[in-house]
């Protein structure tokens, strides 16, 4: 190494140089990768492959090594077995230890700094199944801002640091970690949170290497952009369009009134609360949920936190044309009794308007139950506390402050919060939830959203305002999947000439429906048609009377829906009828199905 090398790396790998370099990353824009890893060890095939796959494939860490220290005595107090407990595991990863150090031989090992795999503690064998607590698997978390190249920090033949947006995941080495909460020797679970950049996260997750149950993204960015454009909710309540027949509309309000048995939740996530009002309500009924969610699954209720005492407007308009598409819909189930009514919980997508604690709320919850690997498991004050805190920081790290335009960078966490809590709420109620995206995001990019399989609900997902057959995301999963349904906006005289909608081709395999968008006469979108849909759904789900499959739900749904109009052609084979959807899950006789919607 030359002179002019040598004071490049010193500089480099002192604390000013560290300090430089954590400086530098700041500006890095990371996601967290979770690998999830059963710590009860013992030697056997399966267990012995994972040790190889992280030994292999993860990103590592770094520990200081002192005069007289031995390898067989860091790996011991690190790892927490050794040669005479588990000689099979510890044959297994000292040759690796060995290698990424530059070592050739146990005996080489000098004072400095020791790379090793992100192995970690193997949990106490003795530890109580009946337990509850130790159905809660623990958390250590990794943070990039401590991240380096490991070829920097090797025992033997350390060069100066790359940039760690140009190494691999194996090549991330990371100087401290932080258990999330109070560490639990007897919990036989751990999941490994590691921030990283989004190359070495994709390439991480993307991975052949692990098992897809095992390694998952806990945040990824979404780029969003709104569906439509327009002042939608300016223009006065007399031009308000109407989507329903003064005779479908009575009809269908005298169903919910005299049937409804249940009150099914349909979340929106979008720009922000409508109002105050819906602030109120949404928080309200999100709380119920979570109430519910983690009562049934941890046995303990949920904590609450207090309503704000004002809160502003939206800075972008779209979710107050939301409210405004839902308005007409709203009012059929008035006379319901509340505890039986459409549950309508807008979810806001930003920090705006305090909503980082709604946010907090639902990250929180979705932590919690990524965590739980058995029924029945309960928490303690630290889990909680600390999984309350961890969530506020990746709000705080993850989520913008606000909208600007229309278009935002947000987090699929809370998408995986909302899947994941609607996923419980569904369960534990016997019931299924509905979740409306009135946005697309960008076709060839990858997000990583925890979509449950079989899904206990579904995403209706506004297929956009192009007028072209090319479906982004999330609408675009319709034609594979039967966890989202892609939305077109059309009526009884075809689909509107700006929506976008599936090929024809693919119609009698994607799940799809078509409804009115429009909210005036003259400003519509596909954005306004999702929420009707997913509200109407919700509204049949309130008065149904049959067992529900909900494992075979989806599939069932797209049965239902293309069996309304199965004699027509084209794009009219999935306009949606309302009162005909409604008055079928009620068991009673439907007015003629089967026939042209013209």
């Amino acid at each position: 190494m030359s002179r002019l090398a040598k004071v490049a790396f010193l500089v480099a790998s002192s604390p000013f140089g560290l300090f430089l370099s954590s400086l530098a990353q700041t500006a890095v824009q990371t996601a967290v990768v979770h690998i999830r890893v059963d710590t009860a060890y013992d030697d056997s095939p399966a267990s012995l492959m994972m040790l190889d796959t992280l030994a292999k494939y993860a990103p590592v860490r770094s520990v200081s090594v002192q005069s007289g220290e031995t390898i067989a005595s860091i790996f011991v107090r690190e790892y927490g077995f050794g040669p005479s407990n588990l000689p099979k595991s510890y044959s297994l990863l000292i040759p690796v230890i060995l290698s990424k150090n530059h070592l050739a031989r146990t005996e080489d090992l000098r004072p400095g700094s020791l790379i090793l795999p992100l192995v970690p503690k193997r949990a106490l064998m003795g530890f109580n199944p009946l337990n509850l607590m130790n159905s809660i698997s623990n958390m250590t978390t990794f943070r990039a801002e401590v991240s380096t190249d490991a070829a920097s920090l090797v025992n033997r033949a350390a060069t100066a640091p790359k940039s760690i947006t140009r190494v691999q995941p194996s090549e991330l080495a990371y100087s401290a970690s932080a258990p999330l909460g109070q560490y639990r020797l007897t919990a036989p679970y751990e999941l490994l949170a590691i921030s990283m950049p989004l190359d070495p996260a994709r390439e991480l997750i993307d991975s052949k290497d692990f098992n897809p149950s095992v390694i998952k993204a806990g945040t990824f960015p979404i780029p969003i952009k709104l569906a439509v454009d327009g002042p939608c909710d300016i223009e006065p309540s007399s031009r308000d369009h109407q989507t329903l027949s003064v005779e479908d509309a009575a009809n269908l309000s005298n169903l919910l009134t005299s049937r409804s048995v249940r009150a099914p939740v349909v979340f929106i996530l979008d720009t922000g609360w409508p109002n105050f009002s819906a602030y109120l309500e949404s928080r309200a009924s999100l709380y119920d949920v979570l109430d519910r969610v983690w009562f049934g699954k941890f046995g303990i209720h949920f904590p609450k936190t207090p309503a704000q005492k004002q809160m502003s407007l939206a800075s972008n308009e779209h979710c107050r044309c939301i409210e405004r598409a839902l308005k007409e819909l709203r009012s059929l189930d008035q006379g319901v009794d509340v505890s039986k009514q459409i549950k309508v919980i807008y979810v806001p997508l930003t920090r705006e308007q305090g909503a980082s604690t709604v946010l907090t709320d639902l990250l929180q919850t979705s932590n919690l139950l990524q965590r739980l690997q058995a029924e029945g498991g309960t928490l303690n004050g630290s889990i909680i506390g600390s999984s309350r805190k961890y969530a506020e920081d990746l709000v705080r790290k993850y989520f913008p402050a606000r909208w600007i335009g229309e278009e935002v960078q947000t987090d699929k966490s809370v998408l995986d919060a909302i899947l994941l809590v609607g996923q419980a709420y569904a369960e534990l109620e016997k019931t299924v939830f509905f979740a409306n995206e009135s946005w697309t995001v960008g076709r060839n990019g990858k997000y990583y959203v925890q979509y449950q399989s079989p899904e206990f609900g579904l995403v209706t997902a506004a297929s956009g305002n192009d007028g072209t057959t090319t479906l982004l995301d999330f609408a675009q999963r319709s034609t594979n999947n039967r966890d989202t349904a892609a939305i077109v906006n059309m009526t009884r005289s075809g689909v509107y000439s700006n929506s976008t909608r599936p090929s024809e081709q693919v119609l009698g395999v994607s799940l799809a429906a078509g409804f009115d968008g429009f909210i005036t006469d003259d400003i519509s979108g596909t954005s306004f048609a999702a929420p009707r849909v997913a509200w109407l759904l919700a509204a049949g789900e309130a008065v149904r009377v049959a067992p529900i499959n909900r494992d075979l739900w989806g599939p069932n749904l797209q049965t239902a829906l293309q069996g309304m109009y199965k004699d027509s052609r084209g794009y009219q084979r999935i306009m949606f009828d309302p009162l005909l959807y409604v008055q079928s899950q009620t068991g009673l006789a439907t007015r003629t199905s089967g026939t042209s919607p013209e």
